[in-house]
């Protein structure tokens, strides 16, 4: 699996936040080099003092590609919990992280919360792009519109175009020819949401969570009753929280006010981990 990590500084005793992309995304969802690095999650992070480990997940970027069928959303979480055991006892233990944060989007957004429901080793979570309370029109306008990847394994899949995943009157015409540039792949295997939202799997978590959606979310509802309701699909969580973002679409990192929304992520990140007694000592 590749991965690229980023640190401001020595990394003893510093904040891991591990980034999980969204389907067909890689690890330059989370660093776009557009405008200077205005989009970049993982420059903001960076000055704001954390650490980033930015994964290709398998099947994915610069990772190797394996049969579709071992693509999973729990396959990608038990891979994801194999680099946190590493980070803390294993061939990465040296780098000496204090914490880790979970950050996902999307798809990552279920597989990072399927990972902390099974196996409970992250200080804190932070899901964008994701909801139980899916837009039935949007949802199936996506999954309508993938095919399969020309020249990949088969149950590879790809996007033509991905501006269903935008607030396009809103976005920057430098992000939008930038994402049509990026199109990756996601596979059958990864889009069983069915599995990403059944409540159980995030009925054990107990870290902290930050949801963050966009008002314009066309895959997700973001009426304020069903936003209501979603805080009982973490009622185990020490101190559940979301985040509406105005004039923003689903790739909600990517939309014109991203620094804000850097800003407001990091801020509940900072203040969860001063308060939090979910300790993990690495």
């Amino acid at each position: 699996m590749h991965a690229v990590l980023d640190s401001p500084g020595p990394t003893e005793g510093r904040t891991l936040m591990i980034l999980v992309s969204g389907s067909t995304y890689d690890h330059t969802y989370w660093d776009s080099p557009v405008d200077g690095g205005h989009y970049s999650f993982v420059e903001a992070a960076n000055r704001a003092g954390y650490a980033t480990l930015n994964l290709d997940r398998l099947g994915l970027g610069l990772s190797d590609k394996p049969s579709a069928d071992l693509t999973t959303i729990q396959d990608q979480a038990d891979e994801l919990h194999q680099i946190i055991q590493s980070l803390k006892s294993g061939d990465l233990s040296s780098y000496g992280f204090s914490k880790i944060v979970l950050v996902g989007h999307s798809l990552g957004s279920a597989i990072v919360q399927t990972e902390a429901g099974d196996y409970g080793d992250a200080n804190a979570l932070v899901l964008t792009g994701f909801r139980h309370e899916v837009n039935p029109a949007g949802a199936g306008e996506l999954v309508s519109s993938f095919e399969p990847a020309a020249g990949q394994p088969a149950g590879y899949l790809t996007l033509e175009n991905r501006n269903l995943f935008y607030d396009v009157g809103n976005t920057s015409p430098k992000v939008l020819a930038w994402d049509a540039s990026h199109i990756g792949t996601t596979t059958a295997a990864e889009l069983n949401f069915a599995f990403a939202l059944d409540p159980a799997r995030s009925a054990g978590i107990t870290a902290p969570v930050l949801e963050v959606v966009g008002d314009h979310d066309l895959l997700f509802q973001t009426d304020a009753s069903s936003l209501a309701a979603e805080r009982a699909f973490y009622a185990s969580s020490s101190d559940f929280q979301q985040l509406i973002v105005k004039n923003a679409g689903h790739d909600v990192t990517l939309e014109t006010n991203a620094q804000h929304t850097f800003q407001q992520i990091f801020d509940f990140v900072h203040q969860s981990l001063a308060s939090s007694h979910h300790d993990l000592i690495l």
